[in-house]
């Protein structure tokens, strides 16, 4: 659960990182020649989207050849929960991704900061070691309601693994909550990458 949730989280995050910076100066044209913030970045949102769908079954496909899937779960059927809990996290990912391609001011500059934002997935997502007084930090973590969500429909217990207490939800209304905020992290951060590229063409247009 903890590889497979923070790999969707990466898939994501790599699959955006340079979406953006690389096309910055054909989107500059098209935003002076009236071009708009919100249909350029849904086309992204819409084609990474279908690609972390994509990229959620064939990960489900391999989980279930290899490890095998929990006999049941607080929402039924493991196939479908664990399947979407994947395509959850790899959109959060990709909006994390989104927003680091629209500040990086050159692609190079932009993967340079992927292997920070994957230790911090990996760090600060409860797993490893029980956060204590830094379990508030791991809210803004993608992986964090990744792995959880995983962990609660494969019925696992943190104080059995020694990890961070309350991680894992054994209700269907936990794992509903957890798929709500990867929801919420993925519009926000889908909202902060189009408010830096509204400011970017604000100041092409001065320009």
């Amino acid at each position: 659960m903890f590889v497979f949730g923070c790999a969707a989280v990466w898939f994501g995050m790599i699959n955006s990182v340079r979406e953006l910076v690389k096309e910055r100066t054909i989107w500059r044209r098209e935003e002076l020649a009236g071009g708009s913030v919100a249909a350029y970045l849904a086309s992204k949102v819409v084609i990474l989207g279908a690609l972390g769908a994509f990229q959620a079954v064939t990960s489900l496909i391999v989980l279930a050849l290899t490890l095998g899937l929990p006999t049941g779960g607080p929402l039924g059927v493991p196939f479908f929960t664990i399947g979407l809990t994947l395509w959850l996290a790899n959109l959060s990912g990709m909006a994390v991704g989104l927003l680091a391609s629209a500040l990086a001011p050159s692609s190079d500059r932009a993967m340079s900061v992927v292997p920070y934002l994957l230790i911090t997935q990996l760090v600060l997502c409860g797993v490893l070691f029980p956060l204590g007084n830094l379990t508030f930090v791991s809210w803004f973590i993608p992986a964090r309601w990744a792995v959880s969500s995983l962990g609660g429909i494969a019925g696992l217990s943190a104080s059995a693994l020694h990890e961070t207490t309350g991680l894992y939800p054994h209700s269907a209304g936990g794992v509903l909550l957890n798929w709500l905020i990867l929801g919420v992290l993925t519009a926000c951060g889908v909202a902060a990458t189009a408010r830096v590229l509204h400011r970017q063409a604000a100041r092409w247009s001065v320009g």
